[in-house]
C-alpha cells in the first residue's frame, strides 16, 4: 500500500483572495503606508496582487498589506470590523458647514 500524498501547508489567502477574484468583490486594503484605497482583485501570485481601482491598475506587493476587509456596500461607511460606523459627531457650537466629510 502508497503512502497518502502529502499535502503542503494550508494557504488561507489564496483561497479568499481567490473568492474575491471569482465574485468580483470590492475590497478596502490598508497599506504600511497607512494609505487606504479600495478596488478589486485582478490577479494574484505568491508575492503581489494586482488590484483594479476606480481608473487603473495597481501592483502592491503582500508583504506591503497590513489589512484587506470586503467592502459590505458602495456607499455604506464602514470600520475594519465590517460594522457600520458610527458618524462623528461636530464639536459643541460648530456650523453645519464646519462638519467633517463623510467616507474614505
Amino acid at each position: 500500500m502508497s503512502a497518502p500524498p502529502r499535502r503542503g501547508p494550508i494557504n488561507i489567502q489564496d483561497g479568499w483572495l481567490f473568492q474575491t477574484l471569482k465574485e468580483n468583490r470590492e475590497i478596502a486594503v490598508a497599506l504600511t503606508t497607512g494609505k487606504f484605497f479600495k478596488g478589486t482583485v485582478r490577479r494574484f501570485d505568491r508575492y503581489a496582487i494586482i488590484f483594479f481601482t476606480s481608473d487603473q491598475e495597481m501592483l502592491v506587493y503582500k508583504h506591503a498589506i497590513v489589512s484587506i476587509v470586503d467592502v459590505p456596500g458602495a456607499t455604506a461607511r464602514t470600520d475594519w470590523n465590517g460594522a457600520a460606523a458610527r458618524p462623528r459627531r461636530p464639536p459643541v457650537g460648530a456650523h453645519h458647514r464646519d462638519r467633517p466629510t463623510q467616507g474614505w
